[in-house]
């Protein structure tokens, strides 16, 4: 069972992330962003994420699953395609360090793409 986080600053982080992004994230798709908890000087892993994410997708890939450690946070970036138009363009989860990340984004994906 997917432990998740819904702590002030995992809110925060995962809300920021979402403002940041949603604009970026090409129609019909939703990315899934998930990070590991505690998130560690969150401001500045956000902006690096963000930054870094923009520019993945400007080059309008066909497929993104990225794995990264950005400020001592591990985190892990998938773009869903073939998403509906109910769906959101962004989706964030902090999770306990005990949670493999791709459970969750292999379920939210599956749960998007019945939407």
């Amino acid at each position: 069972m997917a432990r998740l986080r819904f702590d002030r600053v995992a809110l925060r982080f995962v809300r920021d992330v979402q403002v940041a992004l949603s604009d970026s994230v090409p129609e019909g798709k939703t990315l899934i962003v998930t990070v590991t908890a505690p998130v560690r000087v969150s401001s500045k892993t956000a902006a690096e994420l963000v930054d870094k994410t923009q520019r993945r997708l400007a080059r309008h890939p066909k497929r993104l699953d990225v794995r990264e450690s950005i400020n001592g946070n591990q985190i892990r970036v998938r773009l869903a395609t073939g998403t509906g138009r109910r769906t959101p363009n962004v989706v964030g989860f902090v999770h306990n360090p005990d949670v493999d990340a791709v459970v969750i984004l292999d379920v939210t994906q599956s749960m998007l793409a019945s939407l």
